[in-house]
């Protein structure tokens, strides 16, 4: 197969015998990630790039199955901005969720909902991780066009946390109902659970609080404040 960067040199150096200058070009249809990795590779002229270097990869690795718990933690500890602490607070969600399905199905219970909860806050990790990812690209446009970009980027890694904080607290309170009609003997994993789904809220809180010192004055961050607001009245 020939790599892409080869094509659109040779359409260059084509069209440069005609007096004419290529200016642009568009990709239709999909392509391997592997290609765009060597055509950056071509043009940048990174010297000893690898494909693990691209923080997408990374985070994709860390977050496969087949990385496991070992492989997630890695992603946290490793020296890179994602995944953070929104995408610990989702996966701790997650995991209180899992352990809720665990609980009900042991009680005979229906566990539907702690598992729409578990694919919710699992998805949610990796969409912390990515919406994150936009900001740093945003910051990284040249100054005087990056605003708007930058204010994009923010609002999408503001949604996901809130989103977080709001399904974690909704997973709470069924856990507490399900503390309440559980047998005595699963006590231990309910309470887990309920840390958990805590330290979810708490992160994911701490998530959008800081986000939100970076949101333009506007409709969206009223909106943010505004559920913050319904968030904590139904807390209290």
């Amino acid at each position: 197969q020939t790599p892409v960067h080869r094509v659109f040199e040779c359409v260059k150096a084509e069209a440069e015998r005609s007096g004419v200058a290529v200016v642009g070009s568009e990709i239709v249809g999909l392509i391997p990630k592997k290609a765009l990795e060597m055509t950056a590779e071509f043009y940048l002229r990174c010297e000893n790039f690898k494909p693990s270097l691209v923080l997408e990869n990374r985070v994709a690795e860390a977050m496969a199955g087949r990385s496991g718990m070992a492989g997630f933690l890695d992603a946290l500890a490793a020296p890179a901005p994602t995944p953070g602490g929104g995408s610990a607070a989702a996966a701790a969600g997650a995991m209180a969720a899992a352990l809720g399905a665990m609980v009900a199905r042991l009680s005979k219970l229906d566990a539907a909902e702690y598992e729409d909860d578990r694919a919710y806050l699992t998805a949610a990790s990796q969409k912390d991780a990515d919406a994150y990812s936009a900001v740093v690209a945003a910051y990284k446009r040249p100054k005087d066009e990056r605003a708007p970009f930058v204010e994009a980027a923010m609002q999408g890694a503001t949604a996901v946390p809130l989103e977080v904080l709001e399904r974690s607290q909704m997973l709470a309170a069924r856990l507490a109902g399900l503390a309440a009609v559980s047998p005595a003997k699963f006590s231990s994993d309910v309470t887990t659970a309920l840390a958990l789904a805590e330290a979810a809220q708490k992160g994911a809180r701490a998530n959008v609080d800081i986000n939100l010192a970076y949101l333009g004055e506007g409709e969206f961050k009223a909106q943010v404040e505004k559920r913050l607001s319904a968030f904590w009245t139904r807390e209290a």
